[in-house]
């Protein structure tokens, strides 16, 4: 077995220690249902039997009047409770041996800290190779089945090689998302949710700080939201200021924001949300959802970040 086959082996076992431990975790509780059944609300979590789901049938009343029809929402599929979050880490290229976890020369506490809490496995598909090898572990099949006999440039017109990975292949993300599992970077959303300005700042989605102003009236509004970081560096706390006609209407302030920066078109949605809107279900529309007001005008005004004091 080539050298790099067998890094890629030592390296993968800690990729899907977590992993294996949400799908065990998922097997072990029963379905749970949360909320009024019918209403926008209303959760379920999956019983593992079937993926992707069966669409529930429509527990609601259709009638020829409105207002003899009853309508019903399905629930929204979420983890069962006490589900584990899942961490999946994919290293590329990085050599013969190189975690010292799995017997290679490079310390890697951190590493270590993490695969002591999970499982551990060794017998992946592997292919020696980038990309191939990369399709084969979020599936878990061999990389031709996944589409990926050769690197993704070098791809071709043929069933196993075209760099394509089919719908009935699924992948680890595939198979969480279908069980209500989100991936979700943090990120900022200044909405309208059912008539009330609504910011929404959301920390990989562990935590989640929202600032809510009045239900608007008609007429035209200026609406503001200010965010002042405590200090220099990333991740540091801030707190946000929502104000609306120039009167300050939620002030809250957080512990920690996202430690990275992101490119100012990322997802950068106005007048129409074409992802998440603001992602909580009291609010929720369904996208992509066009906003049927009117925006006079946009302004973002960005100030440098604080400089750390110099050190004498």
């Amino acid at each position: 077995m080539p050298a790099v086959q067998k890094s890629v082996e030592r390296i993968v076992a800690i990729l899907f220690s977590a992993v294996a431990l949400a799908f065990h975790s998922s097997r072990c509780i029963a379905q749970q249902t949360t909320g009024e059944s019918g209403s926008p609300g209303a959760t379920t979590s999956l019983s593992g039997k079937q993926l992707p789901p069966p669409d529930p049938k429509f527990g609601g009343v259709i009638k020829d009047q409105a207002s003899e029809s009853k309508p019903w929402w399905a629930p929204r599929v979420v983890p069962p409770k006490g589900a584990p979050n899942v961490l999946l880490i994919m290293t590329d290229d990085c050599g013969f041996g190189a975690p010292g976890t799995f017997g290679g020369v490079v310390p890697t506490p951190a590493l270590d800290r993490i695969a002591r809490t999970g499982l551990r496995y060794t017998n992946f598909h592997s292919a020696a190779l980038c990309s191939p090898t990369l399709a084969a572990l979020i599936t878990g099949r061999n990389h031709h089945v996944s589409g990926y006999g050769v690197v993704g440039e070098m791809a071709t017109g043929f069933p196993g090689y075209d760099s394509v990975i089919r719908k009935e292949i699924g992948t680890v993300g595939a198979i969480l998302k279908e069980n209500g599992y989100a991936l979700l970077l943090s990120k900022g959303e200044l909405g309208i949710g059912r008539g009330k300005p609504v910011f929404l700042y959301n920390l990989l989605d562990l935590k989640r700080t929202t600032w809510e102003g009045p239900e608007l009236g008609t007429g035209k509004h200026t609406i503001v939201f200010d965010f002042k970081i405590d200090g220099p560096g990333l991740g540091k706390g801030g707190t946000g200021v929502l104000s609306v006609d120039g009167k300050e209407v939620a002030k809250k302030s957080m512990e920690h924001t996202m430690p990275i920066t992101f490119p100012e078109d990322e997802t950068f949605d106005i007048g129409q949300d074409t992802r998440s809107a603001v992602a909580l279900p009291e609010y929720r529309y369904d996208v992509p959802f066009k906003f049927t007001g009117k925006i006079h005008k946009l302004t973002f005004k960005l100030e440098p970040p604080p400089k750390a004091e110099e050190k004498r």
